[in-house]
């Protein structure tokens, strides 16, 4: 706690520093150098505001951290040797001594304890408490304030929103349809707001006001407030304001926070009026500036809010940006070549200027703060002369993947799923020797020592298993009592922690035991009633030489045991784009990039309930298939695309329950988005790219309806790729370019 109090400290003050840096440029540059450039100078000071990294020996580090005599006469931790799995005979074994045999669970340990465990906990001083709650309080009301405004507007503006005019939507569509991939923003109305502003970051919306601009001969305003909230989305402004939302939660006790967050949005908004007037003409100048003038008295956004508007800033900023409008400055090379040294310079001094320390693994902790488990020995204590030799090589980590019998040469394998001999009546792996977590497998190594003392050995009957197997077995057994729904995630032996075992003789003789493998019934359990005395003798020995080296057993198989330590998940790679989409569509997720399972909502396609349909189709042009998904029959209750690369799966598309909107494939690759609106509907055709943007190839629309309270607009109504023409010409369009191209039934699979 006193150690992320000093850290705070330090990243506050110099990020301060940095900001009273740009603000002096800000002063001496003037408009000799562009807004964009004070835009990432801004972007620099947040950086160093929320990331604690600088470079070594940095300012920060020695005046929050500064290294003590005492500290410098530490001498470093010696080198830990790690026991060999070794050696010798059984009639050796026979012959050691008690202390060479393995302990009690209970009782005191024979070795001491690393150098490495802390020698003594120093209390925490009660100010260090307050100061954290405080500001702990601070951050939280901080924080939750801004996303508590952000939620209520975005909740009033959906509450009170309507559909864009299809006039309006249709000059939004003309400037931005090719731009950044296909309708990357979506364009809504809202009687909410009186300005137009732009929310959202992964999936960002443009709201206007509920106002039919077109048809009120105000298209040139309309296109003045399209471009300047794209030029934000297109600068990612709305990510810099989430930035700075960060900076202020953590750094709400800085006076210095509320200047630098105006500052940053004052220059954000005059980089935009900057781009959206650099080709303009002195006319569209002057629409722009009278653009701000008339909304400059509105506003519905909270403070601080991560939005952008066309307003805000003060009577004296308006200003500011009117003679900016007015009288534009044109940069040369050398401004650019300037504001490019000014960002590397600063970025290197918040580089120097650095952070307090992190804590270091030896120093002590405070009584009140979480401590980790003690490190384990990097090996059991084992007895001698148990083991063959093992001249395997110790890996780094416990979370490596080995082969067993690399490091336990006499026990027995008979891996059933590498075989046919298991209840899908095929081999599911492409290897033949067990492989578990390296942590997992010393654990092993000390049931195998205990058994053997007893004249058993271990036989393995599974180990790691790879996800495809696990979708394969789930779908010859969905028995979640023995079988865990890949829905579910990463368990058991998909992570690498988990074994199947069986005992032998030292000579690998089959004992009695409860069942075989995968009898999945009464007598596979822990209840040992119901089989012979000797079967659960052998069984009870196991258990006990099992749990007494560190694994759990399950009740409803006396062979299967898991390691209580988890490790993170063993990354599946699939050899083919059929078995990761295979995978999904069973419901295994897992293989989704993390992105984007953040940005896009993807279904659990195997749950009942929900008939989903499925079918394969290169939409890229680079001879592959890509996935994909509809509600059977229904693509506008849900319809997503996929596309396989590297050993993961990447989301393209993923749209459910919007009732108007659906998109389809056609025969050739090509996509179309159907948007029906009251007595209208559009056809946009597109095709996707290698990165999964998209590429606008044709667009048709017909209106032959007028809504109820609509106002006048031509109807009937045909253009093809923005042309006005006949019905007929239309009609045969369509027919050519989307109805004649559309599959065959049997292009879809139910699932």
């Amino acid at each position: 706690m006193t150690d992320f109090l000093k850290l705070l400290l330090s990243l506050s003050l110099s990020g301060s520093i940095l900001a009273i840096l740009v603000w002096l440029c800000r002063k001496l540059a003037g408009r000799r150098l562009p807004p964009a450039a004070f835009c990432w100078l801004w972007l620099v000071v947040l950086l160093r505001l929320v990331l604690p990294f600088g470079l070594p020996n940095s300012l920060m580090a020695q005046v929050f951290s500064p290294p003590s005599a005492a500290q410098s006469m530490i001498p470093p931790p010696q080198q830990q040797t790690v026991p060999d799995f070794t050696v010798g005979t059984r009639a050796e074994t026979d012959a050691g001594t008690a202390a060479d045999q393995p302990q009690s669970e209970h009782s005191a340990p024979a070795v001491s304890p690393p150098s490495s465990a802390p020698q003594a906990l120093v209390k925490l001083p009660p100010i260090e408490r307050f100061l954290f709650s405080v500001w702990a309080t601070g951050a939280a009301l901080c924080l939750g304030s801004t996303l508590l405004a952000y939620l209520r507007l975005r909740r009033n503006l959906k509450r009170e929103g309507i559909a864009p005019d299809p006039e309006d939507l249709a000059i939004f569509r003309q400037m931005y349809g090719q731009l950044d991939g296909l309708f990357s923003v979506r364009l809504v109305c809202s009687s909410a707001t009186r300005v137009p502003m732009l929310l959202g970051l992964l999936r960002p919306v443009l709201v206007l006001p509920a106002h039919a601009y077109a048809k009120n001969g105000q298209s040139d305003v309309l296109r003045c407030l399209l471009r300047h909230e794209m030029i934000h989305h297109s600068r990612h402004d709305l990510w810099l304001k989430w930035l700075g939302i960060s900076a202020r939660a953590l750094h709400w006790f800085n006076p210095l926070i509320p200047a630098i967050l105006h500052m940053m949005e004052q220059d954000c908004e005059l980089a935009c009026d900057e781009a959206v007037t650099a080709r303009m003409t002195e006319i569209g100048r002057r629409c722009y500036g009278n653009t701000l003038l008339a909304y400059a008295a509105d506003s519905t956004m909270p403070r601080y809010a991560p939005a952008t508007t066309l307003n805000g800033g003060g009577k004296e900023f308006l200003r500011t940006r009117l003679l900016q409008i007015k009288q534009p400055t044109k940069h040369g090379k050398g401004a650019i070549l300037l504001a490019l040294m000014l960002c590397a310079t600063l970025a290197g001094c918040g580089a120097m200027l650095g952070s307090a320390a992190q804590p270091q693994a030896n120093q002590p902790l405070a009584e009140d703060e979480p401590q980790s488990a003690p490190a384990a020995p990097s090996d059991p204590v084992l007895p001698e002369g148990v083991l063959a030799s093992s001249t395997a090589p110790i890996p780094t980590s416990d979370a490596v993947l080995v082969t067993v019998r690399d490091y336990i040469p006499n026990l027995f394998v008979d891996l059933k799923y590498a075989t046919a001999d298991n209840l899908t009546g095929m081999p599911l792996y492409s290897f033949t020797e067990p492989q578990l977590r390296y942590g997992t497998v010393k654990k092993l190594v000390k049931a195998q020592q205990l058994l053997n003392q007893q004249g058993y050995s271990l036989k393995i009957w599974d180990a790691y298993r790879p996800m495809e197997a696990q979708q394969a077995l789930w779908q010859a057994c969905p028995d979640p009592a023995y079988v865990s729904d890949p829905a579910t995630g990463y368990l058991g032996h998909t992570r690498g922690n988990t074994v199947d075992v069986t005992l032998v003789t030292l000579d690998g003789k089959e004992l009695a035991m409860p069942s075989g493998f995968d009898q999945f019934d009464a007598r596979a359990d822990r209840d040992y009633s119901d089989v012979s005395a000797e079967a659960a003798k052998h069984a009870t020995a196991l258990q006990t030489a099992m749990e007494a080296a560190g694994f759990v057993g399950y009740a409803a198989e006396w062979s299967h045991y898991y390691d209580s330590v988890e490790y993170p998940k063993i990354e599946a790679s699939f050899l083919t784009a059929q078995q990761a989409y295979t995978a999904l569509l069973a419901g295994d997720t897992s293989l989704l990039n993390e992105e984007d399972s953040a940005r896009w909502w993807v279904p659990q396609f195997s749950m009942l309930g929900i008939c989903y349909e499925y079918a394969y189709l290169d939409l890229d042009g680079d001879g592959a298939d890509e996935l994909l998904v509809q509600m059977a029959g229904s693509p506008e209750g849900y319809n997503g695309v996929f596309h396989f690369e590297n050993d993961q799966l990447w989301c393209w598309n993923s749209d459910a329950a919007e009732g108007n909107c659906r998109d389809y494939p056609l025969r050739s690759g090509t996509m179309v988005r159907q948007y029906d609106l009251g007595g209208s509907r559009s056809y946009t055709l597109f095709r996707y790219r290698s990165d999964g943007t998209m590429e606008q190839t044709a667009q048709l629309f017909e209106r032959w309806e007028r809504m109820e309270g609509e106002e006048p607009a031509p109807c009937p109504y045909y253009t093809v790729n923005g042309t006005e023409v006949d019905k007929a010409t239309f009609e045969a369009q369509l027919a050519a370019l989307v109805t004649d191209q559309l599959p065959e039934p049997t292009f879809w699979n139910t699932l």
